[in-house]
């Protein structure tokens, strides 16, 4: 407290990592966070002390080093010799014992528990039944799309303030996702249409991606579900497409598009 706090160090410890921890949606997960810390804080970070790094760790340095840009110099690794270093750097009044350091919390607990969050093992309590989100409703539509080409399904707006609410996932991989505008049916190539939302790719093996957008123009909107840039994989894709009009709001389940209102193709 009193203290101006310019930055910060992060120290991770990685103890007990194996291959089984690399898994693609945690390695994206955590790519993520620190592509937002990367974009919203460049400055924040002062260092990242990787300590006690099993032989496994140069392959998942490589896979972080994209997202740490050309300044890996803030990346140390330490191995099993930490302790002198951050003890230099840290200061033994702000480093848990368990660490090296001089620090416990109001329990006397030397890894300081009570402010920082250890990983550990997934109870069972928070596993995720992949399919328990697709079984509250019957209206979810299924696709497969081969690998070098684009699924299109086209829904017809008929009042302007309307709202086109989706969700989907795919179950291996990714898919690129965006949305598309006409007027009519003449133009059916995406080429002459307008991009609302331009696409991009979604990682939506476990949780479903979920958005929405107010339809500022009546015709017709073009939800596409790109696998073009796949060479090899074809995709596995669950959605829900749902048309709320303007006067339906409020209960916007009375008005739910289903299956029928759709006129979809491939491009390749």
């Amino acid at each position: 407290a009193g203290r101006t706090i310019e930055g910060y160090t992060l120290i991770v410890d990685l103890k007990g990592l194996n291959r089984s921890f690399l898994w693609g949606p945690g390695i994206t997960i955590f790519n993520e966070m620190i592509s937002t810390i990367a974009n919203n804080y460049p400055t924040s970070l002062k260092k990242i002390y990787l300590i006690r790094s099993p032989p496994i760790f140069p392959t998942i340095y490589n896979l972080c080093k994209a997202f740490l840009g050309r300044d890996t110099t803030k990346v140390k690794l330490l191995g099993n010799d930490y302790k002198e270093v951050l003890l230099k750097t840290v200061g033994k009044n702000s480093l848990p014992r368990y660490y090296g350091g001089n620090l416990t919390d109001s329990a006397g607990d030397e890894k300081c528990s009570e402010w920082v969050c250890y990983g550990g093992e997934v109870p069972h309590s928070c596993y995720i039944n992949q399919n328990a989100s697709l079984q509250d409703d019957l209206n979810w539509q299924n696709v497969i799309i081969s690998a070098g080409i684009s699924f299109k399904a086209e829904y017809p707006v008929d009042s302007k303030g309307s709202v086109i609410r989706w969700r989907f996932r795919c179950k291996k991989h990714d898919i690129g996702f965006g949305i598309y505008f006409k007027k009519s049916l003449k133009f059916t190539s995406l080429q002459n249409m307008k991009n609302i939302i331009p696409v991009e790719r979604h990682s939506c093996r476990i949780i479903p991606e979920r958005g929405s957008l107010y339809c500022e123009e009546v015709g017709i909107y073009a939800l596409v579900f790109d696998n073009s840039y796949s060479y090899f994989n074809w995709k596995d894709i669950s959605y829900q497409i749902e048309i709320i009009e303007p006067n339906n709001m409020e209960d916007s389940s009375s008005k739910a598009t289903s299956g029928n209102n759709i006129i979809s193709n491939d491009e390749t």
